[in-house]
């Protein structure tokens, strides 16, 4: 049964009885699934997307106050929706109770999702309305915008796979696709989610081709020359005469050889360039970060970072700079919500 009351909707999840401890269920109402559960005797709702995935939080595991997604882990509180170990990252929470017997949840109505012209065309009426601000600088405290470099300015190497593909005489899907697979990159997860580096899932992607007989080379066979995404290069335009930017990179000398940051033909959009080569860390430790924010002249704080890896994200946030996940699998969506970050 549900109901509405000043906007909000309030859905019987089940009879309380059904609901002992240590259970927990999904419920899809108002256009949100939520994880409905009872901690210990205390109920609880919490929005039932993992934000790592995307996975299902229900057909986790609940245990001390905590859920843990079943794809890589991510433990939430389920009283709070905090991410354990990364302040400032949380699920929703909504409110539960029992009523007359059985367990209701109240959420509010999910928003209308709206296309990226849409999100864009919002944010530039926003902008009309505060032009009288000074000297332009972004309403969201945003001074500085600090830059992954694969996957976001250049596409990643699962984007260029088809074209390796065929030069080789390979069938089509022989080599990975990463976060593009539809049936999941169960080692590329492990690289977003932190628990193996990136040069170590390309090492053992060679051994893999090799054992077949395969003779590709990520570094070798792939030209980036003039594969810059045009709608990331339209946005750097775009935010150059309102913001310093500068490149925070894991080693670019790999992919596009040494001297890259003489020749590149990118260099004029930034202050300056960041490469773990020089540092002798890489993300997401946090003197990468602090390092880049030295670099670009700002505090942590006025610094918004983008990367396409949720760990270096993560660790963004945690080291104190605002940060945005560039989903590589939706570009217009990503640039959305930089633009919307930037508060131009």
């Amino acid at each position: 049964m549900t109901g509405t009351s000043v906007g909000l909707v309030h859905v019987v999840v089940c009879p309380a009885l059904d609901l002992p401890p240590g259970a927990m269920r999904r419920v899809d109402v108002a256009g949100r699934s939520v994880c409905v559960g009872n901690d210990g005797g205390v109920l609880f709702a919490v929005a039932d997307t993992c934000l790592h995935k995307g996975l299902s939080l229900s057909d986790g595991m609940l245990r001390n106050g905590h859920v843990t997604c079943p794809g890589h882990w991510w433990r939430y509180d389920v009283h709070t929706g905090a991410l354990a170990e990364h302040h400032g990252v949380a699920v929703s929470t909504y409110p539960v109770q029992i009523n007359g017997g059985d367990v209701v949840v109240t959420v509010p109505p999910a928003e209308p999702k709206l296309s990226w012209r849409e999100t864009l065309l919002r944010h530039a009426h926003a902008g009309d309305d505060s032009a009288d601000a000074g000297d332009g600088a972004p309403v969201n405290g945003v001074r500085g915008v600090i830059w992954d470099m694969g996957g976001i300015v250049y596409p990643t190497p699962f984007e260029v796979f088809d074209q390796i593909e065929r030069a080789h005489g390979l069938a089509p899907g022989a080599l990975p696709r990463g976060p593009f697979a539809p049936q999941g990159d169960s080692l590329y997860d492990a690289v977003d989610a932190g628990e193996l580096p990136e040069p170590e899932y390309w090492a053992i992607r060679q051994s893999e081709w090799q054992a077949r007989g395969v003779d590709v080379d990520v570094h070798r066979d792939i030209d980036w020359t003039d594969r810059e995404r045009a709608d990331v290069i339209a946005l750097l335009d775009r935010l150059g005469p309102h913001l310093p930017q500068l490149v925070l990179t894991n080693d670019a000398t790999a992919f596009l050889g040494a001297g890259w940051r003489d020749t590149w033909s990118l260099r004029h959009h930034f202050t300056g360039l960041v490469d773990s080569v020089d540092l002798g860390v890489r993300k997401p430790e946090p003197r990468a970060y602090e390092a880049a924010a030295a670099a670009i002249g700002l505090p942590m704080g006025e610094c918004l970072f983008i990367d396409d890896l949720t760990v270096n994200v993560v660790a963004s946030r945690r080291a104190g700079m605002p940060a945005e996940r560039f989903d590589v699998t939706d570009v217009p969506g990503s640039l959305a919500r930089i633009v919307a970050a930037t508060g131009l």
